[in-house]
């Protein structure tokens, strides 16, 4: 299991420094802000903020001096991401809602918070479901990715209508799915590492966590990547599969 989490893990990061990159180079071309905030999410959450917290969990019990760099690593890493997205959620979903930048605003402030509770506390309570300000991060950052998957099936459910109409692009529609699956794996994630504790007396959950959470990191890499970069092979199914003509 160990050795299965620790490919997980690695090729979670890798991924995430893929996608991450080619986004961000997209959104130099393009000049768009979801696509650099996207991109910038991977670099700093998948990148260093994720592998950083793995970190953390193996050195804290041998050398508690060597972990507290990367657990300052992992505040500032996680909590970046999770802002990215919301920015990347009112300007995706959102544009033109007053109340959405106010949202985005409050959500950041509370995520600031949080990295500065996550860096000051006592690294004896880094342990997974230790300390009662975990609830808070996974609140707070889990809930940035909860909802934009919630906005972005709500939005494929609009597109999926005018599907049968014929008033939507099939490709548009699977990039927004893939989207939404890549928003819930990483909700899934902060659910998860918020209950091992809890179903650690059922199966050994904690150890479990870097397979599970790497395993969804990867899907979500995957799912990223086809909607940013689908192949055209996978296109072409896309548009039979919807019984468009594929050009």
């Amino acid at each position: 299991m160990q050795l299965f989490g620790l490919f997980c893990v690695t090729a979670y990061c890798l991924a995430s420094v893929v996608v991450g990159v080619r986004l961000v180079r997209l959104a130099r071309r393009t000049r768009e802000i979801p696509e650099l905030m996207i991109g910038s999410a991977f670099l700093s959450g998948g990148a260093v903020g994720y592998p950083a917290s793995v970190a953390v969990v193996r050195m804290l019990p041998g050398s508690p001096a060597a972990a507290q760099p990367m657990a300052w690593a992992a505040a500032v890493g996680l909590g970046a991401a999770a802002a990215c997205m919301l920015v990347a959620w009112w300007k995706i979903y959102h544009p033109a809602r007053r109340w959405a930048p106010w949202a985005v605003s409050l959500w950041s402030a509370l995520l600031a918070a949080v990295c500065v509770i996550q860096m000051i506390r006592p690294l004896s309570e880094m342990a997974i479901g230790v300390s009662p300000w975990e609830a808070l991060r996974v609140v707070a950052q889990g809930g940035a990715y909860a909802a934009i998957a919630w906005s972005g099936f709500r939005y494929h459910a609009v597109l999926r209508r005018r599907l049968r109409l014929g008033l939507a692009d099939p490709v548009v529609a699977n990039r927004i799915w893939l989207w939404n699956i890549a928003a819930s794996a990483v909700t899934l994630q902060y659910g998860y590492i918020w209950a091992a504790p809890y179903l650690d007396s059922l199966f050994h959950a904690v150890s479990a966590t870097p397979a599970f959470v790497g395993t969804l990191g990867v899907l979500m890499a995957v799912c990223i990547m086809h909607a940013f970069y689908p192949p055209q092979g996978y296109l072409r199914w896309i548009k039979r599969r919807a019984g468009v003509e594929a050009g």
